[in-house]
């Protein structure tokens, strides 16, 4: 009887992984952003920038309610950023090598994620403590790098790899507003 239960479910888990499968045509996760030009703002007028203004300017520089990052020269035409929005108290700006990001949805490089003091970050399989802050709203904070857990590369492998080591300069690129009192992690 074993034998027929293991047969069956074999069986079913092949006829259900066909390559020839036709997948349904979803609309990307994430919008593309660029990167907007530098300026002195306010945090409140950061936060309500649109992506319709932000969308049309590339210079290289990132500029958000908690940190400004230029970067490197070979970053600027080949990585799209993700400025997402204040949800549930979790800031993202997500970076990502912008061929796999556009063609399969991958490239994922890193994320600076601002979490709550308080909530848990260890859950998170590759991470960097960068420091802690005060968010907009007057709460402490601590700015954590993620990082993927396996390789974000379909097509383009060598221009992922070759961004992916350049994180450590990006990181340590990024320079905190002084609204925020960013206090570095030792």
């Amino acid at each position: 009887m074993k034998k027929y239960v293991y047969l069956l479910c074999i069986i079913v888990f092949l006829c259900g992984c066909r390559a020839d499968d036709p997948v349904s045509e979803q609309p990307p996760i994430k919008e593309e952003i660029t990167i907007p030009e530098p300026s002195v703002s306010t945090d409140t007028e950061i936060a309500e920038k649109t992506e319709e203004e932000t969308a049309e300017e590339v210079t290289g520089i990132v500029d958000t309610a908690y940190f400004t990052v230029e970067l490197p020269e070979s970053w600027k035409e080949t990585v799209t950023v993700d400025i997402g929005e204040d949800i549930g108290n979790i800031y993202d700006v997500s970076f990502y090598e912008k061929i796999n990001f556009e063609t399969e949805g991958a490239g994922h490089l890193f994320t600076i994620r601002i979490i709550p003091e308080g909530e848990d970050y260890s859950f998170y399989p590759s991470y960097d403590v960068l420091g802690s802050l005060i968010s907009v709203d007057g709460n402490s904070c601590h700015a954590v790098a993620l990082y993927p857990t396996d390789v974000q590369a379909v097509v383009e492998m060598e221009a992922y790899f070759q961004l992916f080591e350049q994180i450590p300069e990006v990181l340590g690129a990024v320079t905190w507003k002084d609204a925020s009192g960013f206090v570095p992690q030792k």
